[in-house]
């Protein structure tokens, strides 16, 4: 940050001194060299408080489009790409709280993914469901508030993820994760399967959830998918996510297919209707 407008008052500074190569007159060369230095000084300020921050909105799209998943949501869905890139911009410019945005590129990837997952083929719901365990484990056996805060990221529960940074694992696990959303939405799109009815679905996800309250209770449900609180219990929500996904996985490929499709759909509606979540 400090570079970036250090550098434009530099460029500023030496843009006005240039006359000073044809100014001959000592007492004039003394007022451009000191309007120059006055009017580089107040650049410097004028770029941390105005362009830098434009700078750094416009780098953003760049940035982000180089995760080909974002690339796919842009060309699928350009109207909800372009308003996500308009909140992001009006952040940064207005120096709002940067910690919103992720929360902004997690809204536009799971409202994209889940209007996909509803016609999603199987083999690529197999893919998806084994790279989110697959993540979810490894979170787990660093901390488990990782994993709720996947599980959740527009609630309450707070959590940073500044501990994985530079994680080569995490990173390894959380890119193939992301490529398989794309994957899925792309397979989506090209030969879409038709969501399944509820006749066909609620019973093969009633027996995964049957399955997760013997282990868990018979509150299991209300725990998974209420919104977390400061003080949830980490721990086992997340062991819970773990064996959900789990369950679906076992069940089969088929039957996989038609339980996160049926899910897809609920949510989907879920997100059209602004409603609070709805309890499978």
């Amino acid at each position: 940050m400090a570079i970036f407008n250090i550098c434009v008052g530099i460029i500023v500074g030496i843009i006005l001194i240039l006359p000073l190569i044809v100014v001959k007159q000592r007492w004039a060369r003394l007022l451009i060299a000191a309007i120059a230095l006055i009017v580089a000084v107040f650049s410097v300020q004028f770029s941390e408080i105005y362009l830098y921050p434009r700078y750094l909105a416009f780098d953003f799209e760049h940035e982000i489009l180089k995760e080909p998943l974002f690339r796919v949501i842009k060309s699928a869905h350009p109207k909800e790409f372009a308003e996500f890139i308009d909140k992001v911009k009006q952040n940064i410019v207005q120096k709002k709280d940067p910690n919103i945005i992720p929360l902004y590129s997690a809204e536009l990837v799971n409202n994209v993914f889940y209007e996909h997952l509803k016609n999603a083929p199987d083999a690529n719901v197999a893919l998806y469901l084994k790279a989110t365990i697959d993540l979810y484990r490894y979170l787990y056996s660093q901390d488990p508030r990782a994993v709720v805060k996947l599980e959740n990221s527009a609630g309450n529960f707070q959590y940073n993820f500044d501990a994985f940074i530079g994680d080569k694992q995490f990173s390894t696990l959380l890119s193939h994760l992301l490529d398989t959303k794309r994957l899925l939405i792309e397979a989506a799109i090209k030969a879409p399967v038709a969501a399944p009815t509820q006749e066909q679905a609620a019973p093969l996800l009633q027996t995964v959830l049957k399955n997760l309250a013997a282990k868990y209770g018979d509150n299991v449900v209300q725990i998974m998918f209420a919104p977390p609180q400061p003080n949830t219990q980490a721990n086992a929500i997340a062991n819970m996510f773990i064996d959900f996904y789990s369950g679906i996985l076992d069940s089969g490929k088929e039957n996989a297919g038609i339980i996160m499709r049926h899910i897809g759909n609920l949510k989907s509606k879920e997100i059209e209707t602004n409603k609070a979540p709805e309890q499978f």
